[in-house]
């Protein structure tokens, strides 16, 4: 990837509205390119599709494994965003632990 000089200002991203894949993984993408990103209201990103498969799928998830050894899904809105956003980016990227703090 070549290297995107950093903007003095982050990007400030409004996720009200957006659909919750397709921005996360635009942040993901401006992340790994190294430039700083600020959301707000991501509690009002939209899930696609019914709400009954959303709610199945997401308390599916949250039954997987054991309270101990995980995997633990959050349930904050905002959590749901930034663990959306993290699954969005490359798990072997150098840049991947820095972009998400």
């Amino acid at each position: 990837m070549p290297e995107v000089p950093e903007p003095e200002d982050p990007m400030v991203i409004d996720a009200s509205g957006l659909v919750l894949g397709r921005a996360a993984s635009l942040i993901a993408k401006r992340l790994l390119q190294g430039q700083k990103v600020i959301v707000i209201n991501a509690e009002k990103s939209v899930v696609t599709g019914s709400r009954s498969e959303v709610l199945a799928h997401y308390t599916a998830a949250r039954a997987r494994g054991s309270v101990r050894s995980g995997p633990h899904y959050p349930r904050y809105p905002d959590r749901i965003f930034r663990r959306t956003v993290r699954g969005c980016s490359h798990t072997a990227s150098p840049s991947r632990p820095d972009g998400l703090r």
